[in-house]
């Protein structure tokens, strides 16, 4: 037994495989990409609070939901998300203000986004918040002549250490026995 196509079959079965390829790609056009979702929005402020969601730029008005306080904290609220399967690129926006760091905020490759789902962290809109790792002292007594005093108890916790003390954005020369070393200013 022999087939034989003619010119229509073989025209009629051009056509479907036309309408096929055509069905195929418009599918694959309309499926949603990672990329296609919407960014998942973390917000981070000063006047925030790490007990909350951190989906608000803002504090509520009952204030009890808002934006995280830390870094940190939505730092691993995305590792917590992805841990439990979230595809989705990752916008932390940090409000104004300045954040104090009390250790340093380490990133791993977890914390790594991809090209279709990246991690970003920026500041909110126009806002221009500031990452440091100073912190205020204060109740300074004169001790005689330039030297002045204070306690450190309440402000530095016991497991940390500072080697370098600024005063109106100038270096001081901290405390030393028996001398002070002009070309080593910082342990010296």
């Amino acid at each position: 037994m022999r087939c034989q196509y003619t010119s229509r079959d073989i025209g009629f079965f051009c056509i479907l495989l036309c309408l096929f390829l055509i069905a195929s790609c418009t599918s694959l056009r309309t499926s949603p990409k990672i990329s296609d979702v919407s960014p998942i929005s973390i917000y981070v402020s000063t006047s925030g609070n790490d007990k909350w969601s951190g989906l608000l730029p803002a504090p509520n008005p009952s204030n009890d939901d808002g934006p995280f306080a830390t870094l940190a904290r939505a730092r691993e609220e995305i590792r917590k998300r992805k841990k439990f399967g979230v595809k989705a690129p990752f916008v932390v926006q940090a409000r104004e203000g300045k954040y104090r760091l009390g250790v340093p905020l380490t990133f791993t490759s977890i914390d790594s986004g991809t090209e279709e789902c990246p991690t970003v962290f920026q500041a909110y809109e126009n806002e221009k918040p500031i990452l440091t790792g100073t912190f205020p002292i204060g109740g300074f007594q004169a001790s005689g002549g330039k030297i002045y005093k204070t306690s450190l108890i309440r402000i530095l916790p016991s497991s940390q250490t500072f080697k370098q003390l600024f005063s109106d954005g100038k270096r001081q020369i901290l405390a030393r026995h028996p001398n002070y070393d002009p070309t080593n200013p910082i342990a010296g």
